[in-house]
């Protein structure tokens, strides 16, 4: 009887709880209302039109990353990032939901990719090849695209970066694809032994710091500048690519923002030895963001 008692008052709590989240997670929705209100007037006052930004990849980052050091179990943290954005996800469909473009993966886990990383509020639009995924963005059609950069032993493929160089869109987030969490052993054997596929996120906002970011910047140069040249200039953690064989023009993924203090110094050294140095974007770096996590 007294287990029975306990039982009951245990679940009585937990109503009592949903209760008060519930009304703490509306309440949250009508402060990002607000926000959201006051950037459609700040821009009515502005001459010319302005397009209002409701994805901000830079402050969910903030968001997640806080909450995550402020969790102290037992929900682990992945757990607390994946319920954090299905709120935010949720939040943002209030005013507009977010259009996602993408090209489906062999094993098919790159709309569970999106559903994860975006939340179930957003709207995946599938494509048939990455030119395509780009060309919805630049069009309107989609808010973001998510295109295939590389793999988890840091190669870059040179080929989507050629076209996102060339389109009107930066990256503006970064997330992993695990191939070994579904797919017959056929598939798996086609994938990279990593199992991992790494992913950039194109749209057409410039992210502000977080503390965890990465930069890419384009590069061309002389005959002098190779990789080994690069690699030993700007460390073992760089990470490169050739985009235009003809021009010796690379590019170049490093850890920090475009604002800090490092990479504003890599910039320097670049420019003392290249014909021309073209920051392109910074963006949050993922963190614990596979699909399968």
């Amino acid at each position: 009887m007294a287990n029975s008692d306990q039982l009951n008052n245990a679940r009585s709590q937990i109503d009592e709880i949903d209760d008060q989240l519930l009304e703490l997670l509306n309440r949250r929705a009508a402060l990002a209302q607000k926000v959201a209100r006051g950037k459609k007037e700040e821009l009515s006052g502005l001459p010319g039109e302005s397009e209002i930004v409701y994805y901000r990849p830079d402050r969910e980052a903030q968001v997640l990353a806080r909450v995550c050091d402020l969790n102290k179990g037992p929900f682990p943290d992945r757990a607390v990032r994946t319920i954090y954005r299905e709120v935010i996800s949720a939040t943002l469909a209030l005013e507009q939901p977010l259009k996602v473009t993408f090209v489906e993966q062999p094993t098919g886990v790159a709309l569970a990719a999106v559903l994860k990383h975006f939340g179930r509020s957003a709207l995946p639009v599938l494509v048939d090849d990455e030119a395509q995924a780009l060309q919805y963005v630049a069009d309107g059609l989609a808010d973001v695209a998510m295109i295939v950069i590389g793999n988890q032993r840091n190669l870059l493929l040179s080929e989507p970066l050629t076209r996102l160089v060339s389109a009107d869109l930066i990256p503006v987030g970064e997330l992993w694809l695990d191939g070994r969490w579904q797919g017959d052993q056929q598939e798996l054997a086609d994938l990279d032994q990593s199992g991992l596929t790494r992913i950039l996120i194109l749209g057409r906002q410039q992210c502000e710091p977080t503390g965890d970011d990465r930069t890419l910047l384009l590069v061309e140069g002389d005959d002098h500048i190779t990789s080994r040249f690069l690699q030993s200039m700007l460390g073992p953690n760089l990470q490169l690519t050739c985009v235009d064989t003809s021009l010796n023009c690379w590019c170049l993924m490093v850890d920090g923002h475009l604002q800090d203090q490092s990479v504003q110094q890599w910039i320097v050294l670049l420019k003392e030895c290249c014909r021309s140095v073209k920051p392109i974007s910074s963006w949050p770096v993922a963190n614990d963001d596979r699909v399968d996590g």
